[in-house]
């Protein structure tokens, strides 16, 4: 999911913006996105009108650059395109990804963060 993510958001952010899994690596340039993914089995058939859930997603994806201006235009490009989202992602069938949270704040490197979250289930 990671992957495929990384890839749909690259694209959609354009001007070489690059994702990477987990942390970002040091010296590559800004801005940049990190995504960490937890995932769960989803629900039965019993609570889905008899049609199962796949997998139950918990999507963190960090935008992290040096200018806030910058990444407020990024957080509000992502949660457009991600927010309601269904349909094909890489091999994955998206039924629903929603916000949960979105914050900011300024790391210890002393650069500017985006922390969205995102709920997403697949079938």
């Amino acid at each position: 999911m990671e992957y495929d993510l990384i890839e749909y958001i690259q694209t959609l952010l354009g001007n070489g913006i690059r994702g990477y899994v987990i942390t970002k690596p040091e010296n590559t340039p800004y801005p940049a996105f990190v995504i960490e993914d937890s995932t769960r089995r989803g629900q039965d058939i019993y609570s889905n009108n008899g049609k199962p859930f796949d997998y139950e997603h918990s999507i963190q994806i960090n935008l992290i650059g040096q200018r806030f201006s910058t990444l407020s235009t990024l957080k509000n490009t992502l949660m457009n395109a991600l927010d309601g989202f269904r349909g094909t992602l890489g091999i994955h069938d998206i039924v629903d990804c929603r916000l949960t949270e979105a914050a900011s704040t300024l790391n210890t490197n002393k650069n500017y963060e985006y922390i969205l979250f995102f709920s997403l289930s697949t079938k």
